[in-house]
């Protein structure tokens, strides 16, 4: 015990750094981790709250080489959504990479393989939109139609925000949750084709169709 009763300051379980800041990251046991470590982890928040140490070295081993995979890539497709969501694939060693401001992945994306990928969901609000098993409308036609209606009808925000799900075998993410926000102005730039692209290209992945855009 210091003077002041100030306690001496416990250093990072996974690197024996010092932990600093007001706002500080926990892992399970409540164990503080390091803001360099931190910066480091892309995991759902519900696993890391609860993850032991070995669990997350794992992880970070884990993403340290993902980015050796992804600097290794060849995309074929390659899409930029608001500079918020990326979805970049490369066909030939059926890999999907992506990248969420919110996810900690927006420099080191994530990299899934094809198989990886398991479910996918379209929502506005509490309203299924489209899913994996909706043959036909595709993710481009479901947000054009619900965005038409709001403008026609003068209903809703300037900005209307979409969720997109995705499922996976990933230990790290079994479940995402992505958050779109959508003006309603359908001449935004970059819309038809980015965020069309994202959703078809995913949708067929899960669903192992050939991929085409369809807007």
């Amino acid at each position: 015990m210091r003077l002041f009763g100030k306690k001496d300051k416990t250093p990072c379980p996974l690197c024996g750094g010092e932990v600093t800041g007001l706002f500080k990251t926990k892992i399970g046991g409540k164990q503080e981790i390091c803001r360099e470590c931190t910066d480091k982890i892309s995991m759902q928040k519900e696993l890391l709250k609860n993850a032991g140490v070995e669990f997350v070295r794992e992880h970070l081993a884990f993403r340290e080489e993902q980015a050796k995979v992804y600097a290794t890539l060849h995309f074929t497709h390659s899409f930029n959504f608001d500079n918020s969501l990326t979805v970049e694939a490369d066909e030939q060693n059926r890999l999907v990479a992506i990248g969420v401001r919110d996810f900690n992945s927006w420099t080191h994306p994530l990299v899934l393989s094809y198989d990886d990928l398991t479910g996918y969901e379209l929502w506005l609000q509490k309203k299924k939109l489209d899913d994996d098993k909706t043959p036909g409308e595709t993710f481009a036609m479901s947000v054009s139609s619900t965005l038409t209606k709001l403008v026609s009808t003068g209903s809703g925000n300037d900005t209307q925000f979409y969720t997109l799900k995705l499922k996976t075998t990933n230990q790290y993410w079994p479940e995402m949750e992505i958050l779109i926000s959508v003006p309603k102005d359908l001449k935004y730039e970059g819309y038809q084709n980015n965020m069309a692209g994202i959703g078809q290209l995913l949708k067929c992945i899960v669903r192992k169709e050939p991929f085409s855009m369809r807007v």
